[in-house]
């Protein structure tokens, strides 16, 4: 049986490049280096292994190509596009020939992805739900703007010393990057399934049908909780719609709302500057009470709590 090797930060702190071959790493927050065609001749031996990696790993891909497969799909990243694989999902990274292969790799770790301040909305969309891969390509400009981004972050790498601001300052970096890449990603898939074909069967009009409930609980979260509003506004029944979203996207019509009203709510408390009881009124809850004992509920701590920690 085949092994699962997992990597955290640490595995890229040290990893078995050529020597030269700069890595660089602002301390145990992000690494990012860039390997030419010809660095990864070694791995044209080595057969592909499941991989998973604690953090977020970012990919560009510049010369070659590269194959991921996950969940029983197999996907493309040819020269030109991003492979972007989110914390803790297994998958096996293999190349036809690894020789061609030049990239930049960024690593960004568990531990400091807690600490970066993301909107839900910026990363749950209806859109993804017609398009699961990890792969999206990136034009001309995208990939100017991305060895941007990969210069500052290698720049903030090298300051001597690290302080509270550049760590803040990288973070920041960080933040916008993905939101750069999110966008990116989004627009591929706003061009990708915008042709009739892409609603030719029954299973993709009931995404369809999901797709607009995604869309009002992305407007609505922080107003209405009820999967029966949504149900009601939908013109189906509670039970319905719970299946039918379960079905397509795996999670229940009660998590995606969860989902989104306690990411909300960890961003208001940890950045927002509002206190525990602003944040449930901006949360459309009737007390503070109320907001404590449903965030308690979903994450295990008080409010108060997460602030602290």
């Amino acid at each position: 049986m085949e092994t699962l090797i997992t990597y955290n930060i640490n595995d890229f702190l040290n990893p078995e490049l050529p020597p030269e071959v700069e890595v660089f790493a602002l301390e145990k927050d992000y690494v990012i280096f860039d390997l030419e065609p010809g660095k990864l001749a070694e791995f044209d031996k080595m057969p592909g292994r499941h991989v998973r990696f604690e953090g977020l790993l970012l990919t560009f891909v510049s010369h070659g190509a590269l194959q991921v497969s996950y969940k029983n799909h197999m996907f493309s990243a040819p020269a030109g596009s991003v492979l972007a694989l989110p914390p803790n999902l297994a998958a096996r990274i293999e190349s036809a020939d690894w020789s061609c292969v030049g990239l930049t790799l960024v690593y960004l770790s568990r531990e400091f992805l807690q600490q970066l301040s993301f909107s839900i909305s910026a990363f749950s969309g209806p859109v993804e739900l017609e398009h699961r891969s990890p792969v999206f390509q990136v034009s001309e400009t995208d990939a100017l703007m991305l060895d941007s981004y990969f210069r500052l972050l290698k720049l903030t790498a090298r300051q001597p010393g690290s302080s509270g601001l550049t760590r803040h300052g990288a973070a920041s970096l960080c933040v916008a990057l993905c939101y750069q890449c999110m966008q990116m990603f989004r627009q591929q898939l706003e061009r990708t399934t915008s042709a009739p074909a892409a609603y030719a069967d029954g299973r993709k009009a009931r995404s369809a049908h999901v797709r607009d409930f995604i869309r009002m609980v992305h407007a609505d979260f922080a107003r209405e909780r009820s999967v029966a509003y949504y149900a009601s506004a939908l013109c189906v029944s509670p039970k319905y719609l719970s299946a039918l979203v379960k079905e397509i996207t795996g999670r229940t019509a009660a998590r995606w709302i969860e989902d989104y009203v306690i990411m909300e709510a960890k961003n208001l408390l940890r950045y927002s500057g509002k206190n525990v009881q602003q944040v449930a009124y901006a949360l459309n809850f009737p007390n503070q009470s109320a907001f404590g004992k449903y965030f308690k509920h979903l994450t295990g701590m008080s409010p108060t709590e997460f602030q602290k920690a």
